[in-house]
């Protein structure tokens, strides 16, 4: 039997939001002679959404998943009994509730895993528009999440509304950079974050994140003693090392430019391309030979900015150190993830 799109919305199966494509559908009794049926899905051929986790299987990537269906004891919708979803380096097993149109309205899940090394469970539960999640655990990579927030929504599928409560020993990010201690709250709204805080630390120095966005407009604080690994954590810029870092930003009514100031206190540049094309073509500023480019020490980085969309544009921006110092100005598009400068050092 092969259920595609078409043919799940005849049958009244309203799982749109997590499953799409065709699936191959085996059918036979339960094991123990209880009342529903087992079902072994082929899910190579479909795309399967995790809502919240950034996270998708594509057509064409081998899984599978099994489960019972059995008749609801309060007589209003269905209980799923030993779902196991299994495929290359991902999977989980656990129940859930569904409503009488086989919509999700609750699930238990444990050895949930998306990347090689995650080890969470979570209880997810249906609210008016999504669903809200409450995950624990020793280990998540964190980078399929990092790039929903930096994408901020753009997606070819229509996202239910997500909370996300998670405590977790370990997050992964970019760049092999670890959150340690975690605590991470998310609401995103028709995929858009509405909410973010963000705590943990970094190699021993602490990362505190806090986004907020209304209707009344949006707010941005972000502080660590150490930009360095968090611009590595996010895949934003690997070079850095050090550096005290503290972000601030508002934007003021329901639509505009996220603006505020960046400042980053006592830091190095290693390895940056850009200074050793300074010291080839101009020589070395005083106090820096030609082999100390590639690690150059900053008293202070400030700057102002402005977010739009998925663009970063950074304005009068200054940085100065002891030997050597620029100014400069630039793009970021966090889509892309490219990055465009333009300055002059001093």
């Amino acid at each position: 039997l092969t259920l595609d799109d078409a043919a799940r919305k005849r049958l009244g199966i309203g799982l749109d939001e997590i499953l799409g494509g065709s699936v191959g559908a085996t059918i036979s009794n339960i094991e123990d002679g209880s009342k529903g049926q087992h079902y072994d899905l082929d899910l190579k051929r479909a795309r399967v959404i995790v809502p919240g986790f950034g996270w998708q299987k594509a057509i064409g990537v081998p899984a599978t998943l099994s489960f019972d269906l059995k008749p609801a004891k309060s007589g209003n919708g269905y209980t799923v009994d030993n779902i196991e979803f299994a495929g290359q380096g991902f999977g989980f097993n656990g129940t859930a509730q569904l409503d009488k149109d086989y919509g999700l309205v609750s699930a238990d899940v444990d050895h949930f895993a998306l990347h090689q090394g995650d080890q969470i469970s979570f209880t997810l539960d249906r609210t008016k528009t999504g669903y809200a999640i409450v995950a624990r655990g020793a280990s998540f990579d964190m980078k399929g999440v990092i790039d929903q927030v930096r994408n901020n929504g753009d997606s070819e599928t229509a996202s239910p509304d997500v909370s996300i409560d998670a405590r977790l020993e370990r997050l992964v990010g970019f760049n092999r950079q670890v959150l340690a201690g975690a605590r991470l709250n998310l609401v995103t709204v028709a995929g858009s974050i509405m909410k973010l805080n963000l705590a943990g630390s970094l190699s021993g120095s602490s990362v505190n994140i806090a986004y907020s966005d209304t209707n009344e407009g949006a707010s941005l604080v972000a502080t660590s003693d150490d930009a360095g690994k968090v611009f590595a954590f996010v895949d934003l810029y690997s070079r850095l090392s050090g550096g005290r870092l503290s972000v601030t930003a508002q934007r003021v009514g329901r639509a505009g430019s996220l603006a505020g100031t960046f400042e980053v206190v006592d830091f190095s540049l290693r390895n940056e391309p850009a200074m050793k094309q300074v010291v080839a073509a101009r020589g070395a500023p005083e106090g820096i030979d030609a082999s100390g480019a590639a690690n150059v020490h900053f008293d202070r980085m400030t700057a102002n900015f402005r977010k739009i969309d998925k663009v970063i544009t950074i304005d009068d921006a200054l940085l100065k150190g002891a030997t050597a110092g620029a100014t400069f100005n630039g793009r970021i598009d966090l889509g892309s993830s490219t990055m465009a400068i333009n300055g002059t050092y001093i």
